[in-house]
């Protein structure tokens, strides 16, 4: 099992056919890896960082040592299980209901609120870097689709992409487009 000490880390699936499909950015604090232990299978994602960053390892036999030690680990795994489980729940009615350019200003939204850069006068800063493409291959839709909604958040003055760093202009402008027919 890994945790994130200190930067951000990108969990990609491998397709077939060798294309990448974001799954997760995690954030310090959270941990990785545990699902596969307790399932007893290999863990067949890969973690890049996307920043310099520094993650701690805990081996299987520390683990399971851990876990039937401590009933708050087992209770703890099951939070982050039935979190992720309703946050596929909501994705999938997000999918259903919201607009491309909906679900992009949500991502930029929760972004700004969990993953937070430098403090800057001129907005909330993004900490990592994070592009077009992984947008795409996040939402499954084109690149060409993305940089059109991009380019409307753009237009609204809610966006802008300064020395490779995404800085949300207006926050609270980019909350009520996600409510917003856009």
């Amino acid at each position: 099992m890994f945790q994130v000490v200190e930067g951000y880390l990108k969990v990609n699936g491998v397709h077939q056919n060798g294309s990448a499909t974001l799954i997760a950015i995690y954030i310090p604090g959270n941990c990785l890896g545990e699902n596969a232990l307790i399932a007893r299978r290999r863990y067949n994602h890969s973690a890049t960082a996307l920043v310099d960053s520094r993650v701690s390892a805990l081996a299987a036999r520390d683990f399971w040592d851990l876990y039937h030690l401590y009933p708050q680990i087992p209770e703890a795994v099951c939070r982050k299980l039935s979190g992720l489980i309703s946050r596929q729940m909501g994705i999938r009615e997000a999918n259903a209901t919201l607009s491309l350019g909906q679900r992009i200003a949500a991502m930029f939204d929760n972004f700004a609120e969990h993953c937070p850069g430098p403090a800057r006068p001129d907005g909330a800063a993004i900490a990592f870097p994070f592009t077009q493409w992984d947008i795409a291959a996040l939402f499954d839709v084109s690149r060409q689709s993305v940089h059109r909604e991009i380019a409307k958040l753009k237009t609204l003055g809610v966006l802008e992409k300064r020395g490779g760093v995404w800085v949300i202009a207006d926050r609270r402008k980019l909350s009520s487009l996600i409510g917003a027919r856009m």
